[in-house]
């Protein structure tokens, strides 16, 4: 047969359709979907019909569910003055009802999980520096990629031979390890003999160790888009002529276009063109030598000085300067006939540009001085000395030509860097040179000679104009192999040092040459920690070989167990390695200064005990900041269960399968009605559970699918459980969740006066209200013991009917609920006979309220329910909000997953 679901009385499409046989309707009903079963007439939530045919829920029972038989179920509407808001029917297919309180579990995107470590996280593919951030703290057995305590450092302990020095913080606390377990990679760092590694406990002491030492990198030196390192220039790699229309003046000369990497000390050759008025000594006589007029100051001219004069471009003709009168700017020029210099006499009297320089002979040339923004500060040289008496330019705007004098090529100094940040200062640098083709010279036979090279460092204070200070050294090389070097040097007094580096000599640019030389790191030594109370800490030095290894400092990673005192059944012991829930979530709270007094310990020690003996564990590493009531709950929740807050001290309380209600509440202290919302399926609902766990065996993110009979799970609930590492436990939890969003369907709200704060969360709880076919209350009168039985009377007469078993119970006067016992009938309606089995009977006081009757039939004595919240109404009334408790939410809970 066909069961057809409607979402109300109005006409239209069944939202869900279930094919069953062999079976009659109310069975079904009872199996899929008991709250439908609640309340009688009216009150029923749901109507049946066949062919239109409304059929009585007393009649369900003999409705046979078989092939040709087709039921409508509709949702029934409920007037305001039932205790009843209109529900729906949950189908075969138990899809997921909407939540009616806060989820137990998180989905994957909500923020109500604590922040941390999701053991592999994104970054944890490798060792990361954490600068401010807090402290990671770990629970149980995990696998980590620890956070760096400070740079790691390379250095070259021999020119062929680099190590790598690492130091990690492990987390707060104490560990237990196996060697074994630590790696780099995928490989066990045990194997590696180039590998040496020493774990320091909370506060020892680390100063001995070269890799927990601080050391500052600068950043600006290093690799680079083109090498390893900065490469150091000579003159050769730089821009070797300016040919422009430049302007004069003085010592310094500007235009546009200014070479890149000419810098101070850069010798350079150049030429101008300058104007030259010619005339004759006589000028009726045209045979008479010529005159010339023109500055040449700048070329610190004189008699007998010879030149290099170009009329034209192209053009040059070597001329000695006679008769030089320096005040009038007036000379004669002289040509060499092979014999003697006679002065020239055949250059026609007018105006030209001329271009004037010393006959080249290696006697002139200029260095740069200072270097601005579009101009450069020469000074001239005469060999090679600088002339203090140099006038300079004339002034004046021409076409000048500069050459870089690469006969005096050498290193160019790199820019200059801060070795230690500004608000620093430091005693002592580093810095390392590489060959990244190796260093010498290939001869003509193929074998490598020796060349040797002179890198000079300078410093001084940042910020100053201080006289740099040199440090030179010597490296020598004869082979193809990449080598590097590393050298130190200690400062006259803390400082805060500008470096800068060059190679002296320049780089030979024959292909024979191995001549390339890169500056591969600067870094500066800092104040250091000696210890680190509280945090267990790892140095690591990898020593290579020929092989740069560049990533090999953020693949360091191990497998560890917290240590913490454990609950050995009278004391708690010494740390010792654990993964139980039970001493974390203890360990939590005394870290934020609650003391055992501060906590349910009876509860705690009680969870304690369930979660060990079904192997419950909390595997993970919080690594951000987060509240301790949300760290809390992290950690309960992998052994299902909250935290709350009872009568002023933590309290974890999971939800667990009960027998005897704790409390009971009825219209006998309730001052209004009770409320009942039934929740049922939407479309949009989940139908199924997929939940995200870190896998302990492989430490990748799985997924297991929690499904009821007949899920399709193709809009299931994806969530995630931070610390659960065990696929079993991860779905009993998701199983348990599922369960709950089927079977919890019916909410319950009510008041009592002061009752109500006998309950707390998720206590577990007896209500009965009016509704006929439920459980019925009253005020006990009298009762008195007579043998086995004990005889109570009620203030209200009881619907006793032939062939039900009924049960009674009653609140005691501390507001706990007294069985409940089999009840029969006495000699009326109102007299109730029990059996208590032992139990003390209820008594009666005069000073006080007595005590509330609770009587029905065994099945249907009292709604049975979860209590969600208890809110205070001021001072006399209390507000309660409750669950449904159905068995079947822990029908997993000792489930073995499926294979995946």
């Amino acid at each position: 047969m066909t069961v057809n679901v409607f979402p109300s009385v109005l006409p239209g499409e069944p939202i869900e359709r279930h094919h069953i046989s062999g079976m009659s309707l109310h069975d079904w009903l009872a199996e899929n979907a008991p709250g439908c079963l609640e309340g009688q007439g009216e009150a029923c939530p749901i109507s049946a019909s066949i062919n239109g045919h409304v059929i009585p829920p007393q009649e369900w029972p003999d409705v046979m569910l078989k092939h040709g038989v087709d039921v409508d179920i509709r949702v029934q509407p409920q007037g305001v003055e039932t205790a009843l808001i209109a529900a729906v029917v949950a189908g075969a297919v138990a899809a997921a009802a909407a939540f009616l309180l806060k989820p137990s579990i998180p989905s994957i995107n909500s923020s109500e999980s604590a922040k941390g470590s999701r053991l592999l996280e994104v970054s944890g593919t490798g060792n990361q520096p954490k600068l401010g951030d807090v402290i990671p703290d770990q629970a149980g057995r995990c696998k980590k990629f620890p956070d760096l305590l400070t740079a790691p450092v390379r250095r070259f302990v021999d020119n062929k031979t680099q190590a790598l020095y690492l130091f990690f913080s492990l987390g707060a606390g104490e560990y237990e390890r196996d060697d074994n377990d630590l790696a780099i990679g995928e490989t066990p760092v045990n194997t590696l003999d180039a590998v040496s590694y020493q774990f320091f406990e909370p506060g020892d002491d680390v100063s001995g160790h070269e890799a927990a030492q601080n050391w500052y990198n600068a950043p600006e030196v290093g690799a680079t888009s083109g090498g390893s390192g900065i490469y150091l220039m000579s003159t050769r790699d730089i821009e070797s002529t300016w040919d422009a229309a430049l302007s004069l003046s003085g010592t310094k000369i500007s235009g546009a276009n200014q070479p890149q990497g000419w810098e101070v000390d850069l010798i350079l050759r150049l030429a101008f063109d300058q104007p030259v008025t010619v005339t004759r000594e006589d000028p009726l006589d045209e045979n008479s030598d010529n005159v010339y007029e023109a500055d040449l100051s700048w070329l610190v001219a004189g008699n007998g000085l010879e030149l290099l004069v170009a009329t034209e471009p192209n053009t040059g003709f070597q001329r000695r300067i006679a008769e030089y009168n320096s005040g009038a700017g007036t000379f004669k020029l002289q040509y060499y006939d092979g014999a003697t210099w006679v002065s020239t006499n055949n250059t026609t009297p007018g105006n030209y540009n001329w271009r004037f320089t010393r006959w080249p002979d290696g006697n002139e040339s200029y260095r740069i001085t200072a270097v601005n923004d579009g101009s450069f500060d020469l000074a001239l040289q005469l060999s090679g000395s600088d002339v203090v008496s140099w006038p300079g330019f004339p002034s004046g705007t021409s076409n000048i030509l500069i050459d870089v004098d690469l006969s005096f090529a050498e290193g160019i100094w790199s820019n200059a860097f801060l070795a230690c940040p500004r608000s620093e200062k430091t005693s002592r640098i580093e810095w390392d040179v590489f060959a990244p083709q190796g260093l010498g010279f290939i001869d003509d036979n193929g074998d490598v000679e020796e060349r040797g090279r002179w890198i000079e460092l300078e410093y001084r204070e940042a910020g100053t104009e201080d006289q740099w200070t040199l440090v030179a050294k010597n490296i020598k090389g004869r082979t193809r192999d990449q080598l590097g070097w590393t050298f130190s040097h200690d400062l006259p007094s803390p400082m805060t040092p500008e470096v800068r580096l060059r190679r002296v000599e320049a780089e030979e640019n024959d292909v024979k040459a191995l001549d390339k030389l890169e500056w591969y790191g600067l870094r500066s030594q800092l104040p250091q920690n000696d210890s680190y109370p509280g945090v267990s800490t790892l140095a690591i030095v990898i020593t290579g070989s020929q092989m740069i290894a560049a990533q090999t400092e953020n693949q360091v990673n191990l497998i560890d167990t917290r240590k913490l005192p454990v609950w050995d059944g009278s004391a708690w012991t010494a740390p010792q390695a654990t993964r139980d829930i039970a001493p974390y979530a203890r360990y939590i709270a005394h870290s934020k200064g609650y003391t055992d007094d501060d906590i349910d310990m009876s509860e705690l020690l009680r969870l304690d005990a369930i979660w060990k003996a079904r192997g419950d564990t909390f595997d993970f590493i919080f690594n951000s900041s987060t509240t301790m009531k949300d760290a809390l709950n992290t950690v309960l929740r992998a052994g299902m269960a909250e935290l709350t807050i009872d009568h002023g001290r933590l309290r974890p309380v999971r939800e667990e399968l009960r027998t005897v209600p704790e409390h009971m509440y009825t219209l006998q202290n309730m001052p209004g009605e009770l409320r009942r919302k039934f929740t049922g399926p939407r479309p949009e609902d989940p139908d199924g559970i997929d939940v995200e766990y870190t896998d302990e065996e492989n430490w990748t993110t799985e997924v297991v699918e929690c499904r009821l009979p007949g899920d399709a799970g193709i809009r299931p609930k994806k969530v995630r459980l931070d610390g659960v590492t065990d696929r079993d436990q991860a779905y009993q939890i998701g199983m348990r969740e599922r369960c709950r969003l089927a079977y919890q369907r019916w909410e319950y709200e009510w008041s009592t006066e002061c009752d109500g704060l006998n309950s707390s969360y998720k206590s577990f709880c007896a209500l009965a209200d009016d509704v006929p076919g439920y459980g019925r209350s009253a005020i006990l009168l009298t009762a008195e013991t007579d043998g086995a039985d004990t005889h109570l009377q009620s203030s209200e007469p009881f619907d006793w009917e032939d062939g039900e078993s009924y049960v009674i119970a009653w609140r005691r006067p501390d507001g706990t609920l007294a069985g409940p016992y089999p009840a029969q009938r006495g000699d009326s309606d109102d007299h109730v006979i029990t059996q208590l089995g032992g139990d003390p009977e209820p008594i009666i006081y005069n000073n006080m309220e007595p005590p509330h009757l609770l009587w029905g039939t065994t099945e249907r004595w009292s709604y049975r329910a979860i209590v969600e919240d208890v809110e205070p109404q001021g001072f006399e009334s209390v507000t309660l909000r409750a669950l449904n408790y159905d068995a079947r939410v822990y029908a997993y809970d000792d489930a073995v997953a499926p294979i995946a």
